[in-house]
């Protein structure tokens, strides 16, 4: 049998081979292969560490919310209890059957393989290129989405079969329909190489280095043939192009990669020139698979033609500017890089574009470079003045527009919140929208972490601007306003922290008082539901009665006398330290005689004095002083 069989497979080595003569046990059963045209049958690999459909790398370095999507191969067997019934040992005996039918179903397949494997060999061997009947064949073996089975191609010698024959056939380009075998035999290989990633190492290993350079070979032909061959070209560049971004995902691959300068140089006319979209984006894709390493980013940005390529995108799809967007993204990983990117003129336009008018995945993925240029102290100024502050204008309404876009919002939220520096809070404080998108986060978004965002920004802000600074008036009227559109118990507990931010700045103490409606708002914090809330109202009041100025206004001030009079008559043992503080500012506004008095004749607060009992002593000695 064996001589027999290696007879034919020689045979089908040869142009006038009768590929419909073959018996169908030199291949596949029927059952297991799956069926389609080539272009139907084109398949995405899934890498672990991306969650698109043409995966790349991004590394966690600068940003902590990426959430990697996990990929297992299991099968899943059922459990059972220490009762079996029946039906439970019939579904046992049914699994171990399956188990052991699958098994025996791959290693025959395995053998038939390797007969493939060894016919393809000797073809070569006799320098024999195949007819196009034949690599169809090859290809319909290969075209499944088993990845158990590309571990077995791999490990049958298959793909390295194949890059020998692919090395043959490139050396006779004066052949009959070397479009269409360059086709199958690119594609037949992609597909190999949808294994995992060991059988992906393991591939490069053996036959890498020796296939990348037959792949570069093989796209400046595509690029160069016929108009007639126009579309078998394009599916071919797309399928040795998306070979590379397999192989720059492996670890031990990558560097060996880089090392070749002609990869990059192919990449680039790839871009420029394929008439296939779909080669362009995994050009694209494989980019952002290299620049997955610090070695991976200086080899692009020191590339002269390549960024230009990617900023180009004049007639190219979403898709494409997507695939530019993660590649932007792992640019701006490294410190590093991120000054002479933004030194590339078209760079930051390249940015706001993506932001402003990309899918859904490329505006986070370009708020997710913006706050990693964030994080680079000496970049912010650059960035915030950028073409009369675009930036801050296309982060806020990119958050806006898509509050619901978890990934963008924090990524923009994060990038803003960088961006408050003690230099420029006062002009950040000024841009039109900043504040109220903050708030909008806070109270709005339903996004824990961006809304932490928002608040620590906003205490930034807060923190930097007091009086007399010209934005001080600006900030005190959005808390006013704020105070007075919004009574949640987590937006209420926030403010009180900005306006207790405010109060123990000296320098604003009299300016908060004074301030029409601004008192009336802290005041009105003593109401809350929330107990620190209340709390840190009192804390403020305290703060303010240290000025002697505020004395006057604060008892005759109707808002003063409510809160008092609200936290004195409230019970429970969390609110003994409020009542004992507030009592101590009664004490200290009770020292001079008009307010004792102004204060003696209000009813209501006496009433709520005479009636406050506590057993600490200190805390009835502040009633009684009062």
């Amino acid at each position: 049998m064996g001589n027999g069989c290696n007879g034919l497979i020689v045979a089908l080595f040869c142009d006038d081979f009768d590929t419909d003569s073959l018996p169908e046990k030199l291949y596949l059963d029927d059952d297991s292969v799956s069926e389609g045209s080539l272009e139907s049958s084109i398949k995405t690999r899934d890498i672990q560490t991306r969650d698109t459909s043409l995966p790349s790398l991004i590394s966690p370095k600068k940003y902590e919310d990426y959430e990697a999507s996990e990929v297992t191969c299991q099968t899943t067997f059922k459990s059972f209890g220490t009762e079996y019934t029946d039906d439970n040992k019939q579904g046992r005996n049914d699994n171990s059957v399956a188990l052991v039918s699958c098994g025996k179903k791959r290693k025959e397949r395995l053998s038939k393989l390797k007969i493939l494997v060894k016919g393809i060999n000797d073809a070569v061997s006799e320098n024999r290129c195949p007819c196009k009947g034949t690599l169809t064949r090859i290809f319909d073996t290969v075209d499944h989405d088993e990845t158990e089975y590309h571990d077995d191609e791999v490990d049958s010698g298959l793909a390295v079969a194949l890059c020998h024959l692919l090395d043959l056939v490139l050396k006779k380009n004066d052949q009959k329909h070397l479009d269409k075998k360059l086709q199958l035999i690119c594609t037949s290989l992609e597909l190999i190489h949808r294994c995992c990633n060991i059988q992906c190492e393991e591939s490069f290993e053996n036959i890498g280095n020796e296939l990348v350079d037959l792949l570069i070979r093989v796209i400046d032909v595509c690029l160069s043939i016929s108009h007639e061959q126009r579309e078998t070209s394009g599916t071919t560049t797309g399928k040795a192009i998306r070979i590379f971004g397999y192989f720059a995902a492996v670890k031990n691959a990558h560097t060996h990669m880089l090392e070749n300068t002609k990869i990059l140089d192919g990449i680039v006319k790839i871009i420029l020139f394929s008439r296939e979209s779909d080669s362009r984006v995994d050009a694209v894709w494989t980019v952002s698979n290299l620049a997955f390493t610090n070695a991976g980013r200086d080899a692009i940005l020191a590339h002269p033609d390549l960024l230009k390529a990617l900023f180009n995108f004049k007639g190219k799809k979403h898709q494409f500017r997507t695939e530019v967007a993660a590649v932007l993204l792992n640019l701006t990983v490294s410190s590093s890089n991120q000054e002479s990117l933004i030194d590339c003129r078209p760079f930051l336009p390249t940015l706001v574009r993506l932001m402003s008018t990309g899918s859904d995945e490329a505006r986070s993925r370009a708020a997710g470079a913006f706050r990693n240029l964030s994080t680079n102290n000496f970049l912010i100024p650059k960035l915030t003045s950028f073409a009369d502050g675009i930036i801050i204008d296309t982060l806020i309404n990119g958050i806006s527009s898509h509050m619901d876009d978890r990934k963008t919002c924090c990524r923009a939220t994060a990038t803003l919140k960088n961006f408050v520096r003690e230099t420029n809070a006062e002009a950040m404080a000024n841009h039109t929208g900043l504040l109220a998108i903050f708030t909008a986060i806070i109270t709005e978004s339903n996004n824990p972490e961006a809304a932490t965002s928002a608040s620590v920004a906003l205490k930034k802000i807060t923190w930097e601007i007091n009086h007399p600074s010209k934005s001080h008036q600006t900030m005190l009227n959005f808390l006013k306003m704020t105070n007075n559109m919004i009574d949640e118990d987590g937006y209420n507990l926030l403010l009180s922290e900005l306006f207790l931010i405010q109060a123990s700045k000296e320098e604003n103490q009299i300016v908060l008082a004074n301030r029409p409606g601004v008192f009336e708002s802290m005041a009105s914090l003593t109401f809350s539901n929330n107990v620190q809330t209340r709390s840190n109202g009192v804390k403020i009041l305290r703060l303010l009665v240290k000025k002697e100025e505020n004395h006057n206004r604060l008892v005759q001030n109707k808002a003063f006398i409510l809160a008092a009079n609200n936290i004195i008559r409230r019970k429970g043992a969390e609110n003994q330290e409020s009542q004992a503080q507030l009592l101590e500012v009664l004490s200290i506004l009770s020292t001079r005689k008009e307010n004792k008095e102004l204060l003696a004749n209000n009813k209501m607060l006496l009433e709520a004095m005479s009636n406050y009992v506590m057993s600490d002593q200190k805390y009835r000695e502040h009633a009684f002083l009062s």
